[in-house]
């Protein structure tokens, strides 16, 4: 049988796995669920009688949003606001912000 991975806070499934002890993060924990189960047009948030219901937009941002994630995201905003600055920043700092984010852009297409 399946066993759904769940966000503590708000039962979102993060994943579904058949590992009958699954390496769980700080927040996980995890509820059988039936064979079958289906993770395709979610994200889903499982209830604790087993039925599930659509997210919401909220909901899935707080399941999927990582702290490291945040710590990567203020770097980026930091490079972009030297790189964007006055003048009055050195033009080195300028230069190595904007080597640093199109290293960024090249492995996270998305960067930016």
């Amino acid at each position: 049988m399946p066993i759904a991975i769940l966000h503590l806070p708000t039962r979102v499934i993060r994943r579904l796995t058949t590992t009958l002890a699954p390496e769980l993060g700080p927040e996980e924990s995890t509820q059988v669920v039936p064979d079958g189960f289906d993770l395709a047009g979610g994200p889903w948030v499982l209830n604790l009688d087993g039925s599930r219901r659509f997210a919401t937009t909220a909901e899935a941002e707080e399941a999927f949003s990582t702290p490291a994630r945040q710590e990567i995201q203020d770097l980026v905003d930091a490079l972009i606001a030297v790189r964007d600055g006055p003048a009055a920043i050195p033009a080195v700092l300028k230069t190595l912000a904007t080597r640093f984010l199109g290293l960024y852009r090249k492995r996270v297409p998305s960067g930016e």
